[in-house]
Formats: C-alpha cells, structure tokens, sequence
C-alpha cells in the first residue's frame, strides 16, 4: 500500500479516511491499512533504503552516463541547482 501512495503522491491521510476503510473493508473485511505514522516512517524508510540500493546497482553497473546540469533562480532570487545523471 505505501508503495501506491508513493508513487501517486496520495496524501498520507487516505489511510484515515472514512471512505477508503470502507473500501478496504469491503474488498477485505480482515485488512487493517497502516497508520499513517507507519506509511510515512517506517514504510517509507524501508522504501527509500530499496530505491537507494537500486539506484547504486544501476549506477554501478551502467558503462555508459549521461549528465544533465541546470541552474536558475526564481522570482524572489532563490537559485536552483539540478544535476541529472543518466543512465542506459
């Protein structure tokens, strides 16, 4: 379930609304959803740890990169800098 409410940017609260327990309810009467302190901190640390692992795997593995670097400002002059890496 944390990996849906992730990767949909779904608040954390859903897992308290009265619409979505019914849901869950009636499609599982014996599910009980995480609360929303264990989607945004245990599940979402054992998410990120995942990813992160990915990530350098990948990296490690690629023979190739590509590197993307951006800068700019906003209207109140607060300066942004981005670096992508790419990879095959």
């Amino acid at each position: 379930m944390g990996t849906a409410i992730y990767a949909t940017v779904t608040p954390f609260s859903i897992v308290e609304n009265e619409h979505w327990l019914k849901f869950f309810k009636a499609m599982r009467p014996s599910y009980v959803p995480p609360s929303r302190f264990t989607i945004s901190n245990k599940l979402l640390d054992e998410k990120h740890q995942q990813i992160t692992l990915h990530v350098k795997k990948k990296i490690n593995d690629a023979y190739v990169y590509g590197v993307q670097v951006d800068g700019w400002s906003n209207i109140r002059y607060f300066h942004f800098f981005c670096i992508n890496l790419y990879i095959p």
